[in-house]
This record gives structure tokens, sequence and C-alpha cells, in this order.
């Protein structure tokens, strides 16, 4: 029996423009070292993965995803993509300490653009907005969370090296380092609202 390679991959990215998605995942990456022209650093990531309403020609709905710095320092491309998503900016409340997990299930309209990189076509989420009044939701289907999963690989999940440019925008030295702290100022917060602090 033959084993068959080739260049390139059967990967089908989403098409550019504007979609309805709910957001069917919030993957923690742990600690992730990238280089960007010739410089590494490290820091603590995140992915979020949504469902689109637009079908595959196979019938199953595309995904997208994005990867962030797990951070919301007022710089950070997360923040900036959740207070567009909400609509409203963060409190300092708020900001002191966000469940990523509640966005699992949220609708939103995002925009994708198509990168062309290594002869390869990558599908980037450049924006996200609250849905607009009137525009059905998406009820996602058949997408299984990674922590969930048995196998590695759902084959309708972009490979690991198509998250975009592979350049991190944050520009927030020690972003891996907001994690940690965050529960601490929360947990502080909280006590001295509750006059024990």
């Amino acid at each position: 029996m033959a084993f068959i390679v080739s260049e390139g991959s059967s990967f089908t990215p989403c098409p550019a423009g504007p979609h309805s998605a709910t957001c069917v995942d919030c993957i923690d990456l742990g600690m992730v070292t990238s280089t960007f022209e010739g410089k590494s650093k490290t820091a603590h990531k995140c992915r979020l993965v949504w469902q689109v309403a637009e079908s595959m020609p196979d019938g199953k709905p595309y995904l997208v995803q994005k990867q962030y710095t797990a951070s919301l320092h007022e710089k950070a491309s997360l923040r900036k993509d959740l207070e567009a998503w909400r609509g409203r900016p963060f409190t300092r409340d708020e900001a002191a300490g966000f469940d990523v997990e509640l966005l699992i299930g949220v609708p939103c309209l995002l925009n994708v653009q198509h990168v062309e990189r290594g002869g390869s076509t990558y599908a980037n989420v450049t924006s996200l907005m609250r849905l607009p009044k009137g525009m059905p939701t998406v009820t996602p289907h058949g997408y299984v969370r990674k922590k969930d999963r048995t196998d590695e690989h759902d084959p309708r999940t972009p490979p690991d090296d198509s998250y975009g440019s592979g350049y991190d925008e944050d520009p927030i030295p020690f972003a891996w380092v907001l994690p940690f702290l965050l529960p601490v100022a929360g947990a502080a917060h909280l006590l001295m609202q509750a006059g024990v602090a």
C-alpha cells in the first residue's frame, strides 16, 4: 500500500470578510516562547476559537482562532478585542481578574483577513465586535473543546502554525507574570471590601 505525502495541507481557511460567530473554546497554552525578527520572548498565552455561520464544502462549519498573550494590560490585544466584543471598556475591578471561560457560547461579529505566507493562506481574525441586534446567532455544533478531547487533533482546526504572522504585538514586558498576580490582587480586593483586610 502506498504512503503518499505532498507539499502543503488539505486545510481550507475560512473565507475572508465579516462573519457571525460564537466562541467555542478558550485554551490555556501556558508559557510559550516565540521568535520574531530574531528576538525570542516567553509569555503566558491563550487561544480563543470561534465557530462561524458559514460551512465548508463538506458541510462542517468553519473554525477560526486567535492567539493572545494572557493579559488585560491596557495595551494588550486581548483586552482591546474583549472591550470591542463587549462594547464597553473594563472597569478597574473587572480588569483585576476576568474569567475567559465565560466567553464560551458568547456570539460576536468578527472579521477574517487572509494572509499569504510560505505558500499557504491563513485566515486571521483581525477584529471583533458585539453581534448587532437582529443578526442571528451561531448555534455551535460538532465541536469538542480541546480539554475534553480524547485525541489531540480536530481535523477542522487549523495547523498550529496558522495563527497569523507569528508576531505578538503585545508590547508588555513580563506580561507572563500578570496571570499569577491577578488572582492575588482580586482576592485582596474582595477581602478589603468585606472589611477583613
